[in-house]
């Protein structure tokens, strides 16, 4: 696991915001995220998605791993495709973890919102081309674009940015899901679910906004080369 330091100049931020991002870690064991999140001390931890394999709430690890990082920093959960949506008479052992789960909605943080747009693999009845990502609901995102706050959003596919996010007032997106393009030549990703070959939203920071996380682990038989897995820990100031 490699720690990347990123810093992200946003005029709108009242005071420094350190933000440590985790995302596509599909229920690995986590003590050591843990033991570098406790020398770091973010002011807020940030899960785009694909945190667990199915119903996060099922996973006594994943409610451990959950209950643990929010005792460092207050910590927000977003729904990517390797999940499923909590049932509602299980969504009370999640709340007990302290963390707060982002669906479809926003809260506000000292005069910051948290967004968490769902995967639309989540709500979407068919869909198997894993070349077109289903649709997510951005009706709410009307709402959060007027929270008259810092806006901060969790998505968890960089690929819904151009149709969907990008022409809207939201200061930070926080994205996963193409864990670097898998194998990573001359500093660009090979493919990616979402977008296909040589994609484009793999790693790093795009229009000064949007963060793309490499992740934390691996879901398919193609191992990962000259691409390590990535803790990122974003300034915003």
């Amino acid at each position: 696991m490699k720690i990347d330091r990123i810093h992200v100049h946003d005029t709108g931020i009242k005071s420094p915001l350190n933000v440590a991002v985790i995302a596509d870690f599909h229920g690995r064991p986590w003590q050591k995220i843990a033991d570098a999140l406790l020398s770091e001390k973010p002011d807020m931890i940030a899960l785009p998605g694909d945190i667990t394999e199915g119903s996060p709430e099922k996973s006594q690890e994943t409610l451990a791993f959950l209950k643990h990082l929010s005792s460092i920093a207050p910590t927000f959960y977003s729904l990517g495709n390797h999940e499923r949506l909590p049932t509602t008479d299980k969504l009370s052992s999640f709340a007990s973890t302290g963390a707060v789960l982002l669906n479809n909605t926003f809260v506000k943080m000292n005069g910051i919102a948290v967004g968490g747009l769902t995967s639309g693999y989540l709500t979407a009845r068919c869909h198997t081309d894993r070349l077109h990502t289903p649709k997510p609901d951005i009706e709410w995102l009307r709402d959060f674009s007027k929270s008259g706050s810092h806006r901060i959003l969790l998505s968890h596919h960089p690929e819904y940015y151009e149709p969907y996010l990008r022409d809207l007032p939201i200061d930070i997106v926080l994205s996963g899901h193409a864990h670097g393009g898998q194998m990573r030549l001359f500093g660009r990703g090979i493919f990616a679910p979402g977008q296909g070959f040589l994609p484009r939203y793999t790693s790093g920071v795009y229009d000064g906004r949007l963060i793309v996380s490499r992740g934390l682990s691996n879901t398919v038989p193609v191992p990962r080369l000259w691409n390590p897995t990535q803790l990122i820990l974003l300034t915003v100031n």
